[in-house]
Protein backbone atom coordinates (compact mmCIF):
# COMPACT_ATOMS: atom_id res chain seq x y z
CA UNK A 1 0.00 0.00 0.00
CA UNK A 2 1.25 3.50 -0.85
CA UNK A 3 2.35 5.81 1.94
CA UNK A 4 -0.12 8.48 3.02
CA UNK A 5 0.75 11.93 1.65
CA UNK A 6 -0.40 15.35 2.83
CA UNK A 7 -2.03 18.10 0.80
CA UNK A 8 -2.19 21.38 2.68
CA UNK A 9 -3.81 24.77 2.15
CA UNK A 10 -4.29 27.96 4.16
CA UNK A 11 -7.45 30.06 4.47
CA UNK A 12 -7.63 33.15 6.62
CA UNK A 13 -9.54 36.38 6.43
CA UNK A 14 -12.43 36.93 4.04
CA UNK A 15 -10.83 36.96 0.58
CA UNK A 16 -11.64 33.26 -0.01
CA UNK A 17 -14.61 31.38 1.37
CA UNK A 18 -15.24 27.66 2.00
CA UNK A 19 -16.16 27.06 -1.65
CA UNK A 20 -12.50 27.55 -2.62
CA UNK A 21 -11.37 24.96 -0.07
CA UNK A 22 -14.09 22.52 -1.16
CA UNK A 23 -13.23 23.03 -4.85
CA UNK A 24 -9.52 22.48 -4.16
CA UNK A 25 -10.28 19.31 -2.20
CA UNK A 26 -12.47 18.00 -5.04
CA UNK A 27 -9.77 18.71 -7.64
CA UNK A 28 -7.17 16.94 -5.48
CA UNK A 29 -9.53 13.97 -5.08
CA UNK A 30 -9.88 13.70 -8.86
CA UNK A 31 -6.18 14.13 -9.65
CA UNK A 32 -4.34 12.23 -6.89
CA UNK A 33 -4.32 8.43 -6.87
CA UNK A 34 -2.27 8.14 -3.65
CA UNK A 35 -3.94 7.93 -0.26
CA UNK A 36 -3.92 11.47 1.13
CA UNK A 37 -4.74 13.65 4.07
CA UNK A 38 -6.21 17.03 3.07
CA UNK A 39 -5.60 19.68 5.71
CA UNK A 40 -6.76 23.28 5.68
CA UNK A 41 -5.22 25.58 8.28
CA UNK A 42 -7.85 28.22 8.87
CA UNK A 43 -9.51 30.72 11.17
CA UNK A 44 -12.99 29.66 9.91
CA UNK A 45 -13.92 26.16 8.71
CA UNK A 46 -17.64 26.81 8.37
CA UNK A 47 -18.94 25.22 5.17
CA UNK A 48 -16.08 22.73 4.65
CA UNK A 49 -16.94 19.30 3.28
CA UNK A 50 -16.68 16.52 5.86
CA UNK A 51 -13.54 14.92 4.32
CA UNK A 52 -11.54 18.13 4.81
CA UNK A 53 -9.47 18.19 7.98
CA UNK A 54 -9.52 21.60 9.61
CA UNK A 55 -6.63 22.74 11.78
CA UNK A 56 -6.20 26.11 13.51
CA UNK A 57 -3.88 28.61 11.88
CA UNK A 58 -0.35 28.11 13.20
CA UNK A 59 0.94 30.88 15.43
CA UNK A 60 2.97 33.30 13.36
CA UNK A 61 4.45 36.65 14.29
CA UNK A 62 3.54 39.12 11.56
CA UNK A 63 6.63 40.79 10.07
CA UNK A 64 7.26 44.51 10.51
CA UNK A 65 5.32 46.71 8.09
CA UNK A 66 8.38 47.49 5.95
CA UNK A 67 8.43 43.78 4.98
CA UNK A 68 4.78 42.85 5.36
CA UNK A 69 3.56 45.51 2.94
CA UNK A 70 5.32 43.75 0.05
CA UNK A 71 3.81 40.33 0.63
CA UNK A 72 0.69 39.10 2.40
CA UNK A 73 1.80 35.46 2.31
CA UNK A 74 4.39 35.47 5.12
CA UNK A 75 2.04 33.25 7.13
CA UNK A 76 2.90 30.35 4.80
CA UNK A 77 6.29 30.14 6.53
CA UNK A 78 4.52 28.83 9.64
CA UNK A 79 3.83 25.60 7.74
CA UNK A 80 7.50 24.63 8.14
CA UNK A 81 7.08 24.13 11.88
CA UNK A 82 8.23 20.67 13.01
CA UNK A 83 5.36 18.40 14.03
CA UNK A 84 2.63 20.67 12.68
CA UNK A 85 -0.73 18.83 12.79
CA UNK A 86 1.24 15.59 13.34
CA UNK A 87 1.96 15.40 9.61
CA UNK A 88 4.18 12.52 8.55
CA UNK A 89 5.68 12.00 5.11
CA UNK A 90 5.55 14.23 2.07
CA UNK A 91 3.60 17.48 1.97
CA UNK A 92 2.29 19.46 -0.99
CA UNK A 93 1.09 23.00 -0.31
CA UNK A 94 -1.46 24.44 -2.73
CA UNK A 95 -2.91 27.95 -2.85
CA UNK A 96 -6.70 28.17 -2.88
CA UNK A 97 -6.82 29.82 -6.31
CA UNK A 98 -5.10 27.08 -8.32
CA UNK A 99 -6.78 24.95 -10.95
CA UNK A 100 -5.62 21.34 -11.17
CA UNK A 101 -5.91 19.82 -14.64
CA UNK A 102 -3.62 16.78 -14.45
CA UNK A 103 -2.21 14.22 -12.05
CA UNK A 104 -0.63 15.40 -8.80
CA UNK A 105 1.13 12.05 -8.32
CA UNK A 106 4.43 13.23 -9.88
CA UNK A 107 4.80 15.88 -7.15
CA UNK A 108 5.16 13.07 -4.63
CA UNK A 109 7.64 10.98 -6.63
CA UNK A 110 9.80 13.88 -7.85
CA UNK A 111 12.27 13.90 -4.96
CA UNK A 112 12.67 13.21 -1.28
CA UNK A 113 14.37 16.60 -0.87
CA UNK A 114 12.63 19.92 -0.36
CA UNK A 115 11.45 21.26 -3.73
CA UNK A 116 9.79 24.52 -4.73
CA UNK A 117 8.55 25.84 -8.06
CA UNK A 118 10.59 28.77 -9.37
CA UNK A 119 8.81 32.09 -9.10
CA UNK A 120 7.44 32.47 -12.63
CA UNK A 121 7.72 36.26 -12.73
CA UNK A 122 11.32 36.38 -11.46
CA UNK A 123 13.09 33.62 -13.43
CA UNK A 124 16.73 32.92 -12.62
CA UNK A 125 16.63 34.71 -9.25
CA UNK A 126 16.37 31.52 -7.16
CA UNK A 127 13.07 32.69 -5.72
CA UNK A 128 10.31 30.18 -5.05
CA UNK A 129 6.61 30.37 -5.60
Amino acid sequence: MAELVNVVCLKWGSLYDARYVNNLYNMVSRHLTLPFRFICFTDDDQGFQSDIESQPLPEFPEPPWEYGRFCSAWRKLALFREGLANMQGKVLFLDLDVVIIDSLDPFFSFSDAFAMVENWYQPGRHAGQ
